[in-house]
């Protein structure tokens, strides 16, 4: 998922985990677009509005 997100949108900014629920150990940032990933899986988005998945605070 993330090379494709590279590929088409640029480099994703990391986020800090300060807020992230147990198990969360990346948070990728495009532009208001956030992923969040467990060690082995995509877990969560975010947008300013909406979102799904287990996300950080």
């Amino acid at each position: 998922m993330i090379p494709v997100l590279e590929r088409e949108l640029g480099a994703g900014r990391a986020l800090p985990l300060a807020g992230c629920a147990p198990g969360i150990v990346r948070q990728l940032d495009w532009d208001g677009l956030i992923l969040t990933f467990s060690s082995e899986r995509f877990v969560g988005w975010k947008t300013a509005g909406e979102s799904a998945g287990q996300t950080c605070a």
